[in-house]
């Protein structure tokens, strides 16, 4: 059952798999979910707004992260956590971030196309403007 209680939701294109995903409070404004798995995740107070996501998110957090802008189609973030990372304007297009961490991290700009980063961990990292 998917928890969305007071999020905004304003424009946001679904036709993903939200089983057991909460995004209590998040703003996905103008997010797309197109196909996308976002089984158990966890979204609490996460701005994704204007991110594109046909991924598997199965298991992630994004608590209170700040994923605008960001581009994830097709990336497996299975089990990834990103509590209050900014992850402003990056991009995962076909990653891999399997058990990656990033607690915390600042990845505004970067560029993960197709990257492989299973069970990488950068807490508190600043991967600013990264390729």
């Amino acid at each position: 059952m998917v928890l969305c209680d007071g999020a905004n939701l304003t424009g946001s294109k679904c036709g993903a798999n939200l089983t057991g995903s909460k995004c209590d409070g998040a703003n996905l404004t103008g997010s797309k979910y197109d196909g996308a798995n976002i089984t158990g995740s966890k979204c609490d107070g996460a701005n994704i707004t204007g991110s594109k996501c046909g991924a598997n998110l199965t298991g992630s957090k994004y608590d209170g992260a700040n994923l605008t802008g960001c581009k994830c189609d097709g990336a497996n973030l299975t089990g990834s956590k990103y509590d209050g990372a900014n992850l402003t304007g990056s991009k995962y297009d076909g990653a891999n971030l399997t058990g990656s961490k990033c607690d915390g991290a600042n990845l505004t700009g970067s560029k993960c196309d197709g990257a492989n980063l299973t069970g990488y961990k950068c807490d508190g990292t600043n991967l600013n403007g990264s390729v």
